[in-house]
């Protein structure tokens, strides 16, 4: 496998032949005369074969840019490599291409260098240490969503029917669907603005999904769930509530 190092070294002698200003020769081999050439492809035609000849360096089925010499690629920029099928690809980039890229790529650093307060070149570093910050935040919001949920929850305990209008966050709703259904003996309706919600808990008299299929059959509710928890939106929620 082709380490850094190798495709480095590659790319630097690649640009001295570049720097070299090497004269490009154009033939027109016959069958006989290709075979006769130090070239490493299979052919797979017979005739009009267009060989580029790099004069020092190599003959090569034409495959790219048509030049009268090297210099006029300008440059070459090894940018990548990937596996496929056994065989490693390499990518790059030459020429205007490489320099479009590379202005491209500057501003897009340099955005990314103010957002995370860190020079160009510690990007990555400072990139890093915002996922870590974000993981960070995220844990804590978590944390509080539960507290937040459990304080909420109070209002239910002790009892055996409970049916609540809720405006809490989906994200939260969700959180305290899991909770309600936990509740020994538990049947519960919520509200909100756009759907209805069904919650028995454990143990309970009750199935969510047959209290469900009962409101389905006299109102027109889409949804579905569990025999704990039942959700669906519907046209006529405001004359269910």
């Amino acid at each position: 496998d082709l380490g850094e190092e190798q495709l480095k070294n590659a790319e630097n002698w690649v640009n001295e032949k570049i720097r070299e200003h090497r004269e490009i020769e154009i033939l027109y081999p016959t069958k006989e005369e290709f075979d006769n050439m130090p070239i490493h492809h299979e052919l797979k035609v017979e005739s009009d074969i267009r060989i580029v000849h790099i004069q020092g360096v190599e003959y090569n089925p034409c495959k790219g840019m048509h030049v009268n010499n090297t210099s006029e690629v300008q440059m070459v920029v090894v940018n990548g490599k990937e596996k496929i099928k056994g065989v490693t690809r390499i990518h790059y980039m030459f020429g205007e291409v490489a320099r479009n890229y590379f202005h491209s790529y500057y501003e897009e650093l340099k955005t990314i260098g103010v957002e995370v307060s860190k020079p160009m070149i510690a990007c990555s570093d400072g990139v890093i240490k915002l996922k870590e910050s974000k993981s960070n935040s995220e844990k804590q919001l978590s944390s509080l969503q539960q507290k937040y949920i459990d304080l909420y929850i109070k209002q239910f305990q002790n009892r055996e029917l409970v049916i609540h209008e809720c405006d809490l966050e989906n994200d939260l709703i969700n959180k305290l669907c899991l909770k309600l259904s936990e509740i020994e003996g538990l049947q519960c309706y919520l509200f909100t603005d756009k759907q209805i919600i069904v919650v028995c808990g454990n143990n309970s008299k009750q199935n969510a999904k047959e209290l469900f299929d009962e409101l389905k059959k006299n109102f027109n509710i889409k949804g579905g769930g569990n025999p704990k928890i039942c959700r669906g939106s519907s046209e006529a929620l405001k004359e269910i509530k």
